[in-house]
């Protein structure tokens, strides 16, 4: 689509046409609980979600008991650095 559209704008020959929100084509937008964590997902999944809602969004959260801890930053390996731990397995190594 955009080795299509693209000569066209740049050019100043592009059509503007207003888009159909009844074909489905609209994201109502993030909610705040879009960044709590799902630790039974894979160690990169949880990266990538701590990446996609780090500030300027509000970050990713998990409960700690009654408390909600905001996670900012995440570190994962590749391979993984305990192969064998269950999805959700919180691990410190080498400082990290």
């Amino acid at each position: 689509m955009l080795d299509r559209a693209l000569p066209a704008l740049l050019d100043g020959t592009a059509v503007l046409r207003e888009q159909d929100l009844a074909a489905g084509s609209y994201f109502g937008g993030r909610k705040p609980a879009d960044g709590r964590i799902d630790w039974t997902k894979a160690a990169r999944a949880v990266h990538d979600l701590v990446r996609a809602v780090a500030p300027p969004y509000p970050g990713a959260f998990t409960s700690l008991g009654t408390a909600t801890v905001r996670v900012l930053r995440t570190w994962w390996s590749e391979p993984p650095a305990l192969p064998d731990a269950a999805p959700g397995t919180v691990a410190v190594k080498d400082g990290k």
